[in-house]
């Protein structure tokens, strides 16, 4: 599992509760970052937040999808807005809202099938 957010305590928060749920994580703090960890290691799925400096959730959503062999791994979204999240994030795999509490993080994995033996 990779999870991507510019807030440190953010990543060490999530990366602490799905280690707790079996899942193994790596951490990037933007979606630079990100890429260069997906070009040398493969991750069940990609949690990223929404709004970041450098490259946004949807733009390393996007570059994701262009990439050969990773068009099909799951991208969840994360974002402490409220109301419509932009047309263009229609294609990410789910969607947490921040605050979001263990229950609606792992009810989101399920809905991508991340197993955490994976």
């Amino acid at each position: 599992m990779l999870v991507v957010d510019d807030h440190e305590g953010t990543r060490e928060v999530l990366s602490v509760a799905l280690q707790l749920h079996g899942f193994n994580v790596e951490t990037a703090e933007n979606g630079l970052e990100a890429l260069d960890l997906l070009n040398s290691h493969q991750y069940q799925a990609v949690l990223t937040d929404f709004w970041m400096p450098e490259m946004n959730g949807v733009e390393l959503l996007h570059e994701i999808r262009a990439r050969p062999g990773l068009a099909q791994l799951p991208i969840i979204l994360m974002t402490a807005a409220h109301g419509t999240l932009p047309a263009n994030a229609a294609d990410a795999s789910g969607f947490i809202r921040k605050p979001f509490d263990a229950d609606a993080l792992l009810s989101a994995l399920a809905a991508v099938d991340c197993d955490p033996m994976h």
